[in-house]
């Protein structure tokens, strides 16, 4: 990442740089093909054929309007993506912003009220930071955590919130009177909604036995050339994912889980 990228990063600047995405459809919405962007090729065959357009014209249309609907295809997938990561990221932040909205409606010690009023800030705050980010769709949120040199890559919102931040709350729970069998709530739990976790689960658990087999067939090509430096990258990389996949199998449900399987080496 540039140093440039990472400034912007640090700096917050999320809503000031247009995405790719926008500065894409600004351009569609100035073309004057932009009506025929909804066609099929043979509906705008047929409908320039009706204009008896001279040919070359033709085609310039239909090259430059098929041009536009590739660059929104990858722009659109894009943003699928970015917004994916950030939902995935943003969705147990959110569960745990409810949580604490809910026990705040139950009488309580003042000491409790201020520990969960603190509490239910630090996270409605980190909601409306993340918002932004995601609309901005400029980086992922692996870039900007790994920009800012979060713990664990960023894989979880805890990881979002300062050390110092973390311990203003963990004091003000700390203060709170103890009751006797009354379970207590802990801050910054690095859990995830079981729903959420079993489809992140499945999905890091089949893209790593994926690159499971292609590794091995990497080394085993490289075992044929004889490249004893490929050998070792690919026996390293093999014995890797293969310990990455037994801690993944291992995981407990909710807990918080990697990107890919290099996070377990990160």
């Amino acid at each position: 990442m540039s140093e440039l990228v990472a400034t912007k990063i640090n700096h917050g600047l999320y809503n000031v740089k247009m995405s790719d995405l926008d500065l894409l459809l600004g351009r569609i919405m100035r073309l004057r093909y932009r009506h025929y962007m909804k066609l099929t090729a043979n509906e705008l065959i047929d409908k320039l054929n009706k204009r008896k357009m001279h040919p070359d014209a033709m085609g310039e249309i239909m090259r430059v309007v098929e041009e536009q609907k590739a660059q929104l295809r990858v722009a659109r997938g894009k943003n699928y993506q970015f917004r994916r990561m950030w939902e995935e990221l943003m969705t147990p932040l959110k569960y745990e912003r409810k949580m604490v909205s809910a026990l705040m409606r139950y009488p309580a010690s003042e000491e409790r009220r201020i520990a969960l009023e603190a509490y239910w800030q630090t996270l409605d705050k980190l909601v409306g930071k993340m918002t932004l980010q995601q609309r901005a769709r400029d980086f992922t949120p692996y870039q900007i955590a790994k920009a800012a040199n979060r713990p664990n890559n960023g894989v979880h919102w805890s990881d979002w919130v300062s050390p110092s931040e973390k311990a203003r709350i963990a004091v003000l729970f700390d203060a709170i009177p103890k009751k006797l069998k009354a379970k207590k709530k802990l801050p910054f739990e690095r859990t995830i909604p079981k729903k959420l976790w079993a489809t992140l689960h499945a999905r890091l658990l089949a893209r790593t036995e994926k690159e499971q087999v292609q590794a091995q067939q990497q080394l085993k090509a490289a075992k044929l050339g004889g490249d004893q430096e490929q050998i070792d990258k690919y026996t390293d990389k093999v014995l890797n994912i293969g310990q990455a996949l037994s801690w993944i199998q291992d995981a407990k449900v909710g807990e918080a889980l990697p990107v890919t399987w290099h996070g377990y080496f990160k």
